[in-house]
């Protein structure tokens, strides 16, 4: 919003805000029989449930990897969505203390945002709120979306998650190639917990918010002292 906006002699940033728990202890993912699992998590339908739909298309061939979606059911033709429940593709809704176990369990998460003209407005003033429940779990994130979007520039910034800035699904699967990398991989999961802890943390966005609006009424409101 404040790249949208411009400069602003008082203009702060706040994230999202995330639950207040303390973050779990890390747990590598179970090592899997079969495919690895990418995860996604939220809205399915529109624009979102297009790009995802083609993913998981392109991924029935793979043999490395599945897409997994949890939420609201798509806006897919009612065929198409039989069939995502009977292969596992769609798993329905679950409730959020269960759903953390799911994203603790995953391989890699996906978020995305579309790349569809219309929505560019939206897209440049919105934060996937799914970012923050992806971080606080410690998995590898892929971002899916435009350069100019929130998301992106924060993950290329704090270099925590693998960022793809182009709508073919093609380039979401090289980049889950490249999670075969021990190396990478681990990275990518200190990057993801790091975010957690510190830019998207609970404490950090309110500092934020408690420490400007203390600037910005200072000790005195309507002639009084204002209580430290």
């Amino acid at each position: 919003m404040k790249e949208f906006l411009g400069a602003h002699p008082n203009s702060h940033v706040l994230y999202p805000i995330c639950s207040n728990e303390p973050l779990p202890v890390y747990e590598p993912p179970t090592p899997r029989i079969g495919k690895r699992r990418l995860l996604y998590t939220g809205t399915a339908f529109g624009a979102y449930g297009r790009m995802l739909l083609g993913l998981a298309d392109l991924l029935k061939t793979n043999p490395d990897w599945e897409l997994v979606i949890y939420g609201a059911e798509p806006d897919w033709p009612p065929s198409v969505i039989r069939a995502a429940r009977d292969t596992g593709l769609y798993r329905g809704f679950l409730p959020f203390e269960k759903l953390k176990e799911e994203l603790r369990q995953a391989d890699a998460c996906l978020a995305v945002m579309s790349f569809e003209n219309q929505l560019e407005t939206m897209m440049r003033t919105s934060f996937t709120t799914k970012f923050l429940d992806y971080c606080a779990a410690g998995r590898p994130v892929i971002l899916w979306g435009p350069s100019y979007c929130s998301p992106s520039m924060l993950a290329k910034r704090e270099k925590a998650a693998l960022v793809v800035e182009t709508p073919e699904a093609e380039a979401v699967v090289a980049q889950l190639r490249r999670l075969s990398d021990a190396t990478l991989f681990e990275q990518l999961c200190e990057g993801s917990r790091g975010l957690a802890k510190g830019v998207l943390s609970h404490g950090q966005i309110h500092d934020v918010f408690v420490s400007n609006i203390r600037a910005l009424v200072g000790k005195k409101t309507l002639g009084h002292d204002v209580p430290s």
